[in-house]
């Protein structure tokens, strides 16, 4: 499947858009959501950028984390998704991002630490010396 970079043309208006570069590309299946959203004529400036492998199911499974269940069945309707994951007639540039699915990747495979501070354990508490004792 292609990564690209584009632009956005919000409701197809020319005068409100939104860069999508390397660091916030959208797949080509994407840019079918995009155009439905926004107007067939409202991404343009299409460019692969990278290519990863990744499934029709796996991709949907992304979509709607983004943009919701009900738009992308509209888009692409039923459990097995007829969708085009290659750029026709793309040509990626020599040095091609690397990008991985979060879905689909373990982070621990690829170093990732979990960002989330841990609680420090209790430590037990010592009797008061002002307990009375039974």
């Amino acid at each position: 499947m292609h990564f690209c970079i584009c632009q956005v043309r919000l409701g197809g208006d020319l005068r409100n858009v939104v860069p999508r570069g390397e660091f916030n590309p959208v797949s080509w299946p994407e840019i079918e959501v995009l155009r439905f959203l926004h107007g067939n004529d409202s991404v343009i400036d299409i460019k692969a950028i990278a290519k990863v492998t990744q499934s029709a199911k796996t991709e949907k499974e992304r979509l709607i984390r983004i943009y919701g269940a009900a738009t992308i069945e509209e888009v692409f309707p039923g459990r097995n998704p007829q969708m085009e994951l290659e750029m026709p007639s793309a040509k990626l540039p020599e040095q091609s991002v690397l990008w991985h699915n979060p879905i689909e990747v373990d982070p621990a495979a690829h170093g990732v630490v979990d960002p989330t501070p841990k609680a420090p354990a209790k430590a037990a508490k010592a009797p008061s010396p002002f307990a009375t004792k039974e």
